[in-house]
């Protein structure tokens, strides 16, 4: 029997995700604590708790380099983007171990191996592009037609999965706001606010840090509201 199972992929992604979600909730605007002069005085709850994701977050923007004001949008940001890289990542590997490592699905059925290995998988999807690349694995449309290609065995969990009406615009949507954090291009915002803040009657005024950090009807940040749509949807494609 197998002993690679989808329900490990998808739980290593809601760790990962519930981590930076925490750690973006408590870098949020309204839990940090500043004194007269800009000065970070703490950030609530659990701000002296160290996940090895801030540590990793803290490395890699050398945030000590900056403001205490600019620290706080600096680790949201990368929050975001590690999020996304958490989602692409997710994507990637249900699409590859599926095809090449015989797991079992939520429903303990065995997912029939199409690939001998996940080295021959790869080289497989990259063969379906021009320039050899692999697919924008974020990309539910992307991901979908990956799988259709190459036939996998839960092809229709994964379809159905991705597919979630009210969710699968969220991973574009987290695509453009991951590129703006990562390059801040004046096109990208631009673009974020003719796709998203437009159809949303968000103000053109509102920075996309900003809008992530607002809070629905339950008192749910927007980003964290992404998430749960994302985890319900991997949810549903290892069934």
């Amino acid at each position: 029997m197998s002993k690679c199972t989808l329900t490990s992929l998808y739980n290593n992604f809601l760790v990962e995700t519930s981590y930076l979600l925490t750690m973006f909730k408590e870098h949020s605007p309204q839990n940090v604590v500043m004194n007269k002069e800009g000065i970070l005085l703490k950030t609530k709850p659990d701000a002296k708790k160290k996940y090895v994701v801030l540590n990793a977050i803290e490395n890699s923007l050398r945030v000590e380099q900056h403001s205490h004001i600019q620290q706080v949008s600096l680790i949201q940001s990368a929050c975001v983007i590690y999020i996304h890289c958490a989602w692409e990542q997710f994507c990637r590997q249900l699409i590859i171990i599926s095809a090449s490592k015989q797991p079992l699905t939520a429903n303990g059925i065995v997912v029939k191996r199409v690939f001998k290995n996940a080295k021959l998988t790869i080289a497989k999807v990259k063969s379906f592009h021009s320039r050899g690349y692999e697919p924008k694995w974020y990309n539910p449309r992307d991901c979908i037609s990956t799988a259709t290609r190459i036939n996998i065995s839960n092809l229709g969990s994964v379809t159905s999965g991705l597919s979630i009406t009210n969710s699968s615009p969220i991973p574009d949507y987290l695509n453009d706001f991951r590129n703006f954090f990562a390059h801040h291009n004046h096109g990208i915002m631009e673009k974020i606010r003719q796709d998203i803040f437009l159809p949303m009657n968000i103000a053109m005024s509102v920075t996309p840090l900003s809008f992530l950090n607002t809070r629905d009807a339950n008192n749910k940040f927007t980003l964290e509201v992404w998430v749960e749509r994302l985890l319900i949807m991997a949810k549903n494609c290892i069934q």
